[in-house]
């Protein structure tokens, strides 16, 4: 005497192809999307690395964290100057008037009367455009306008650099800012595919000489593809305008 099965199904033969499939579908990584992380104070403060650019309490961004972020997430990302007036990291450094970050190395540091030094700015080793012409006080409208947001880099000792390219960054670029007067190189390149311009490098406010300790950009010999200066441009003056 036969027996039937009451269920409405029928069992299928195992499919092993199948089954991998998924697995691997439910183990592959998702692809990072590309973000702009925008600096919004010229205070130099870490954070941390939860996608979202909020250096303090104060949920404000710095470039420092930016880089952080920027690094952290896979692709090329792109960090914009947007500054907020808000109590108590001002968008404008009252000092000079500009958007300028001071990053600091300081071994006698008075945590009484002093701000905390973090040392140079974050090694980039992932792909990113820094864009200093996004802050709102830049004139696009003006071929020789100088840059409003500036890294000057007085405070820092040694072989500190004033933004570093490290290999994992190529592709990399940076305009509209302003370096000076670090120790060592203002823009260290070791990336390949890295393009500088639109840059004023050495100078204080456009017009004061405010020396690097070293090159103003300085390029790795295992760097290709290397851009200085607009393409189709003359370089200009690496020691004023790149």
């Amino acid at each position: 005497m036969s027996r039937r099965s009451c269920s409405p199904f029928r069992a299928s033969p195992a499919r092993p192809d199948l089954l991998l499939a998924l697995l691997a579908s439910l183990s592959a990584p998702v692809a990072a999307s590309a973000e702009t992380f925008e600096v919004s104070t010229y205070a130099d403060h870490p954070g941390t690395i939860d996608g979202v650019c909020r250096a303090s309490a104060f949920a404000f961004c710095t470039l420092r964290e930016a880089i952080l972020e920027a690094n952290a997430n896979p692709g090329l990302d792109t960090i914009e100057f947007h500054p907020s007036d808000l109590f108590p990291f001002p968008g404008v450094d009252p000092e000079e008037g500009d958007f300028v970050i001071r990053p600091r190395r300081d071994d006698d540091w008075d945590p009484l009367t002093e701000p905390t030094p973090y040392g140079p700015l974050p090694q980039i080793t992932d792909p990113v455009y820094i864009d200093g012409t996004t802050h709102p006080d830049y004139d696009a409208s003006n071929p020789n306008a100088l840059p409003v947001v500036a890294i000057d880099g007085s405070e820092l000792t040694g072989a500190d650099k004033g933004l570093f390219f490290a290999s994992g960054a190529q592709g990399s670029s940076v305009q509209g800012l302003a370096i000076y007067g670090g120790p060592d190189s203002a823009v260290h390149v070791l990336a390949d595919n890295v393009h500088v311009y639109n840059n004023v490098i050495g100078l204080r406010d456009g017009t004061t000489y405010a020396d690097n300790g070293g090159d103003g950009i300085f390029v790795g010999s295992s760097a290709d593809g290397t851009v200085i200066g607009q393409i189709g441009s003359p370089v200009g003056f690496l020691g004023r305008r790149n």
